[in-house]
């Protein structure tokens, strides 16, 4: 998947107001929230939570591969985030960054759009 189908899909989400889960997994942080697009750029991708706290995220780095998943279930991501049965299937993308240490792993971010 290319950046340029990332920022169509991001775009997409952010025209029809979305509510998204934000899935991260780095080395030195680990986040689950609900948030929608509010921005997108060559570069980032603004975010708003729910209590319209404000995220930005550099996912257009050089090194990202992308990965976009047909919906499927999300029991996990149920559990931790309360949601319907509904909101258990879901399209998303993956952001994976290359690790700046060869012997660790590559660094995650995930959205996934919940579906009403």
């Amino acid at each position: 998947m290319t950046p340029e189908e990332v920022r169509l899909i991001m775009n997409g989400w952010l025209e029809s107001r979305s509510q998204l889960a934000l899935l991260a997994n780095t080395s030195r942080l680990a986040v689950a929230l609900r948030c929608r697009v509010i921005e997108v750029s060559d570069f980032w991708v603004q975010l708003s939570t729910s209590d319209n706290g404000m995220l930005a995220i550099g996912v257009f780095d050089s090194g990202a591969v992308f990965r976009y998943t047909e919906p499927r279930e999300f029991s996990e991501l149920s559990t931790k985030l309360g949601l319907t049965a509904a909101q258990e299937f879901a399209s998303s993308v993956m952001v994976m960054f290359p690790s700046e240490d060869a012997s660790s792993e590559a660094e995650s971010i995930m959205l996934i759009e919940l579906v009403d």
